[in-house]
Order: structure tokens, then C-alpha cells, then sequence
């Protein structure tokens, strides 16, 4: 059995390297791919000489978040695997603030009896299980973009979303500071329906190769649901909950098994973790942890390095 690691990162090309020698530490010969957005950060590309089987893909745009471009690099390594011609029956997608907090040798001997096709978050966005409020869901996904705003527009949005939600108004502007201010309108022919439904979720998750070869088929074939969601809020995290959970041919465990924590944070990013975490992340339900500053968390990853060996 082979699993593949994709690894997308934007900053800390060392950090990035040691996250690939912990996966290493698990499995020496793992196939690893590294989706590093170089407008954002250089990535010294001699810091991977030593590194078998690690393969280093440019980004072929700008990593923007709150959008498609925050999701088009797992994508395109999915595209590169299969023109390659690459065996893999796994495929673990993790950021390079990610670090194991089990051994991968663990998740791979794991991975090989499971039952399970695909690790991965969802929800209705529309339901009560939802982890954002309906109001939330439906203009991540039922609005598309309009135009950016200027920054002095930022105090107002609240009263302006206000309006909208109480007068119906078909239009909202979106504001936080580590995204900017802009102009939604309500999309008039979304594609959902009750046989079509929206779900959300955390963008990190762990496929199976038959997971993989069908999202990949099926944003080749329906262009039309890929466009739709380049226009949407956060895309990359629904399109692929959306897609997968919708076709009903595969046995899903609503668990990625990655820990992070939004609930202590109100900037869309998750909480960095310390050594104080160290228990939680390691009582044997996560594989990854996030998020990892190479900094902030340096006692932490020290402890993780021991408890892998």
C-alpha cells in the first residue's frame, strides 16, 4: 500500500522540511509533494537534496484566501499524480503548519485495514449540525462576489448585513481584517438541491485513491459546479465535501483526523497550539495537529519529535 503526502505551504520552507523528516521518521521511502505558493515566500529548493521521492510544485497563481486559489494547489497535484502515472491508494492532504502527533507508520498501517474510503469534515451547511450559523452558510455559498471595497468600509458592513438579513436584500458585504471588505449579491440559479445538497467542512482531509480518481473526474466533467464555486466564499471548504458526500459511492468517516482549534480564535485561522496542547493532540484520535508555528510552538514540536521516535 502506498500513501501519498501533498503538503501545502505558503512560508517556512524549513519548517516545511522538518515536517517532511517527521513523515520520514514513519515511512523513509514516503512519497511527498510540496504545493508551495512562491509568490507569497522563496523556497530554496537545495533544502530538499537530501529528500527522496519529494517532489517540490509551483503554484500557478497567487494563494488568495477566501478563495478557489486556497484549494487549486491540491488539485493540481492531484492532476500531477495521475499524469505521472503515480500508484498511490491514499492521499493525505495537509498544510505545513500540520505536524504528526502519531507516527505515520501508525496511520498507514491504519489506512491499509480500514473500512473507511475517506477521512474527512462535513456537514449540511443548511442544518442544524452545521458549524457555522445558517445565515453564514448560505452567503458563503448561495453568493458570489461582486467587487472588493475599500477598508473605511469595514465599520459599516455590520449595519449593511443587517439590513440584508432583515429586508431580504440580495446583496452582503463580507469583512474581516485578514481578508479584506467586499460586495456579495445572491446568486440567482445555485446549483443545490435536495438531491444536490451544500456541505461544508474542514479543507484538510485523507482520501482514498478511488475518492481521488472520482473528485478529479468529476471537475473534468462538471465544469459548471468548479465555476460556480470559484465565485463563492471559502470554497475549499465545501466543493470537495459537496462532491463526495453527494455521489453516495463512498464510505465516509465524518473525522479527518486533525486536530485544530477555531473555537478560541475570530480571525478564520486556527488557534497556534503550545505544549499545553500536548495531551489533548496526542490521546491517540488525531494523526496531524494544526497549527504549528515554527516559534510560538518550538517547545511543543521538540515534544512531538520525542514522542514519534
Amino acid at each position: 500500500m502506498i500513501v501519498a503526502y501533498l503538503i501545502q505551504a505558503h512560508r517556512d520552507p524549513h519548517q516545511v522540511c522538518r515536517l517532511i523528516r517527521s513523515i520520514r521518521a514513519g515511512n523513509p521511502s514516503a512519497l511527498i509533494l510540496i504545493a508551495y505558493d512562491f509568490t507569497n515566500s522563496r523556497f530554496n529548493t537545495s533544502l530538499l537534496k537530501d529528500f527522496s521521492n519529494t517532489y517540490l510544485l509551483k503554484g500557478t497563481r497567487p494563494v488568495i484566501r477566501g478563495g478557489i486559489s486556497a484549494i487549486q494547489p491540491y488539485f493540481d497535484a492531484i492532476e500531477w499524480l495521475i499524469d505521472k502515472g503515480y500508484d498511490f491508494d491514499w492521499l493525505v492532504y495537509i498544510s505545513g503548519q500540520c505536524y504528526p502527533v502519531q507516527s505515520t507508520a501508525k496511520l498507514e498501517i491504519y489506512l491499509s485495514s480500514t473500512q473507511k474510503e475517506g477521512f474527512i469534515d462535513y456537514f449540511n451547511i443548511l442544518s442544524g449540525q452545521s458549524k457555522w450559523s445558517i445565515q453564514e452558510g448560505y452567503e458563503r455559498y448561495y453568493y458570489h462576489k461582486i467587487s472588493d471595497l475599500p477598508a473605511w468600509t469595514m465599520l459599516p458592513s455590520r449595519m449593511i448585513n443587517k439590513m440584508s438579513l432583515l429586508d431580504r436584500f440580495p446583496y452582503a458585504v463580507k469583512s474581516r481584517p485578514s481578508f479584506g471588505v467586499s460586495l456579495w449579491q445572491e446568486s440567482q440559479h445555485p446549483p443545490f438541491t435536495d438531491e444536490f445538497i451544500c456541505y461544508g467542512g474542514n479543507h484538510r482531509h485523507v482520501l482514498s485513491r478511488a475518492c481521488v480518481d472520482y473528485l478529479n473526474s468529476f471537475l473534468l466533467e462538471k465544469k459548471e459546479i468548479f465555476d460556480y464555486f470559484c465565485e463563492t466564499w471559502c470554497p475549499e471548504e465545501a466543493i470537495v465535501q459537496t462532491i463526495l458526500v453527494n455521489s453516495r459511492k463512498f464510505n465516509l468517516s465524518n473525522d479527518n483526523k486533525i486536530f485544530d482549534d477555531y473555537e478560541h480564535t475570530r480571525d478564520g485561522s486556527p488557534r497556534i497550539l503550545e505544549d499545553s496542547d500536548f495531551e489533548e493532540i496526542t490521546n491517540g484520535k488525531y494523526f496531524f495537529a494544526r497549527k504549528i508555528d515554527p516559534y510560538k510552538s518550538s517547545k511543543l514540536l521538540d515534544m512531538l519529535d520525542a514522542h514519534l521516535l
